[in-house]
Order: structure tokens, then sequence, then C-alpha cells
């Protein structure tokens, strides 16, 4: 059931399934969005700084948001994102790495501007199946309230 700006509360977290990351995922999304061998060429990969295939960062930060949307994470009005105030990779994901995200609720505040919404501050820590830190992010979302009845 879709929760409102008053139903959440500081500190409450939410956790994703995992999920596998795919070499020809990585390969295909490089393709489309960030051509560059360290994304798409298994064997020039190795001469990159990654030294093997490795998912783009931007893979990555959508990677998380399909798994912020499955962590039970369901706000009124759907997940909208306003900024990214930080956002770290601190990992090369790898194929056959799985990954999963914990949300953490770090603030919550109505909207000056429109009373129906508020903005919920979260921050969003990806990690890879050994538990290791992969990306991190800070980001606000905007929620609806309550309905006044």
């Amino acid at each position: 059931m879709p929760k409102f700006m008053e139903d959440l509360k500081v500190g409450e977290t939410f956790r994703s399934p995992m999920r596998v990351v795919t070499e020809s995922e990585i390969i295909q999304f490089a393709g489309k969005y960030d051509n560059q061998p360290a994304h798409t060429d298994i064997e020039l990969a190795k001469t990159t700084m990654f030294r093997g295939l490795a998912a783009s960062g931007w893979h990555t930060a959508a990677m998380c948001f399909q798994l912020v949307l499955e962590s039970g994470l369901d706000l009124a009005g759907g997940i909208v994102g306003s900024n990214i105030e930080n956002i770290v990779w601190a990992k090369p994901v790898r194929p056959g790495d799985s990954l999963y995200v914990t949300s953490e609720i770090l603030s919550i505040s109505p909207s000056e501007g429109n009373p129906a919404r508020g903005i919920v501050r979260l921050k969003h820590t990806t990690y890879n199946q050994a538990d290791e830190l992969v990306m991190s992010m800070i980001g606000n979302v905007l929620t609806s309230t309550k309905p006044n009845t």
C-alpha cells in the first residue's frame, strides 16, 4: 500500500532483493548509453583501469533505482526524484555480481511551495554479493501528503 509523507519515519530502512548482473546487459547498456571499451569490449576492458569488463556507473545507478522500486519503498504518487546530492561509485560492478540496495530515510519535510507534497531525503547504498559497497547516493524525492478528508 503506498505511503504518504505522514506514514514515513526518519531512520526507516528498506532493502531490495538481490539481482544478478549479466555480461550481456553490461555490454548492451553501455553500447547504447556509455560506449567505452571498459564497458563494451571484453578484451580491451582488460587494458583499462578496471582490468576487466565493468558496468557503466550510469548502468549501476539505473539498476540501483530499479532495486529501490523493488524494496518496498512504495510512495504515494510514485518515486519522483527532485535531485541527487551526492553519488559515489566505490567499486566496479562485474558480470556475475549480485546487487542489492538499502534505502534509509534521512529526513522528511513538507514542501514550502505545495502543501500536497513532501520532500523525503534518502540515502541509497548499493552492495554486491560480498556486502562490499558498490555505489551510494543521497537523493531527494517528492511524495504526496495525505489528502484532507
